[in-house]
């Protein structure tokens, strides 16, 4: 059976940038978005999350979770933060958005190989993790056994 035809069910914005590329390929894309992400509400009270001493880190778990977590920080919020991200996609957002990345995993852009970073281990302190609606539960449980104090903020959620 020869195949012709490419089903693309990402959100519009991305389906239409993949169809883009299918051009020339000899496949046929059909777009057909199956779901779409808006802001959530984040579930934490950002003016009362730092404690006054310690460690601070916020961690964006996703491209999304910068594109939605940034726009509802207070202004300061990340100022003498350090800022985490889980990939090279993600850190190449947070830095478009004027943002620095102090910690990015070298080998594999996944939770594990975040917290095996050595940055990590030294010093827990406070945490605020950007993610959808039960994202990164496992990410949450590392840090707070590495003794992390962590707040989950649900930027974003995916609307079927």
């Amino acid at each position: 059976m020869q195949f012709t035809h490419v089903l693309i069910t990402r959100p519009e914005a991305e389906s239409r940038q993949l169809a883009e590329s299918l051009s020339g390929s000899g496949f046929e894309p059909i777009v057909l978005p199956a779901y779409r992400f808006e802001p959530g509400f984040a579930g934490i009270e950002f003016a009362r999350v730092w404690r006054p001493d310690g460690r601070r880190l916020a961690i964006f778990s996703s491209t999304r979770a910068v594109e939605f977590g940034l726009r509802q920080l207070p202004a300061g919020f990340l100022d003498g933060v350090e800022v985490a991200a889980i990939g090279p996609a993600t850190a190449n957002a947070l830095e478009q958005s004027g943002q620095a990345v102090d910690i990015l995993p070298e080998d594999g852009f996944s939770r594990e190989a975040l917290l095996a970073h050595n940055e990590i281990s030294r010093n827990p302190g406070d945490a605020v993790s950007f993610a959808a609606p039960g994202g990164r539960v496992k990410l949450r449980h590392g840090l707070e056994q590495a003794g992390w104090t962590v707040h989950m903020a649900q930027v974003y959620r995916r609307l079927e």
